[in-house]
């Protein structure tokens, strides 16, 4: 449930602000990030950012106690958050979680 969940919202709403701010660059889009998509990305996002700040909590992961599949799903479009500018600094349950996972050995770009 989870997971689709991210699929159809949240991450639909980081792809928006990521087309927008980092795929047109890298694919030579003419003109940059158009400012009407980029904000309705920020608004789609923060809807979905309160959802998760509040299921978040009273729990360190999304499902359980524990570490699931769940986590990494919903984790995995914030992996942009720095340069794609993503505005979920304001969450602070969203904030601790996404620290947890950067923290996992598995999540980590070592060599």
């Amino acid at each position: 449930m989870a997971s689709c969940w991210s699929a159809a919202h949240f991450t639909a709403a980081i792809g928006i602000i990521t087309g927008e701010k980092l795929s047109k660059r890298m694919v030579g889009g003419v003109g940059g990030p158009d400012p009407v998509e980029v904000k309705r990305g920020e608004t789609l996002l923060a809807a979905c950012a309160q959802v998760l700040d509040a299921h978040l909590a009273d729990k360190p992961w999304i499902a359980l106690k524990q570490l699931t599949l769940a986590d990494l799903a919903i984790a995995a479009p914030l992996m942009h958050t720095t340069a794609a500018q993503l505005p979920i600094l304001g969450y602070a349950h969203v904030q601790a979680w996404f620290g947890r996972v950067r923290a996992l050995e598995a999540w980590s770009d070592r060599d």
